[in-house]
């Protein structure tokens, strides 16, 4: 049913950012990250099946006490492992060590690419932080996914944020 919904959005994205988060202490995704990235490889194909380009920003560095690699490179490495995203659509940006920085960094690779449309895949609990730091934006519409549950959607338009229900933004 999701990726039906995926398939409906009003505007094709441009960009998807995936936010990362600590590694098991091999390296590997933590069940969460996979969360994350099976999330955004559910829209990456859709966009794909409908000859739509986009790009997956996947973020976060390596913590010095924990990670054998960078949060970043663990998700990308799962992510073509496993078939779910080509690797030259992958963007890999490693140096963000925080939400805000997830979102800092995610947005000066935004605007390189020029983008006008981005989903941003995260946790529920960081989702308002993201939405301030978004706010600003005039030129670009951010969707807010919640990596388990689609509930609610936030997209800055024309530099002020509008709470819709997902059926409002989607058509059925």
């Amino acid at each position: 049913m999701e990726e039906k919904i995926w398939q409906q959005a009003d505007n094709p994205t441009d960009i998807i950012i995936v936010h990362g988060s600590r590694t098991n202490e091999d390296g590997s995704p933590t069940e969460m990250l996979k969360s994350r990235i099976n999330r955004a490889a559910e829209l990456y194909t859709s966009l794909k099946q409908q000859n739509i380009d986009c790009r997956v920003i996947v973020t976060g560095y390596q913590a010095p006490d924990q990670q054998v690699v960078t949060e970043a490179s663990a998700m990308e490495k799962y992510a073509v492992d496993n078939n779910l995203i080509d690797s030259e659509h992958i963007i890999k940006e490693e140096q963000a060590s925080s939400t805000a920085e997830n979102a800092y960094y995610g947005r000066i690779i935004v605007d390189q690419y020029d983008a006008s449309n981005v989903h941003v895949v995260t946790s529920q609990c960081i989702w308002r932080e993201q939405r301030n730091f978004l706010r600003s934006s005039t030129r670009q519409t951010f969707t807010m996914w919640n990596f388990t549950t689609a509930l609610m959607i936030w997209m800055t338009r024309r530099g002020k944020i509008e709470k819709t229900e997902k059926k409002s933004i989607f058509r059925s």
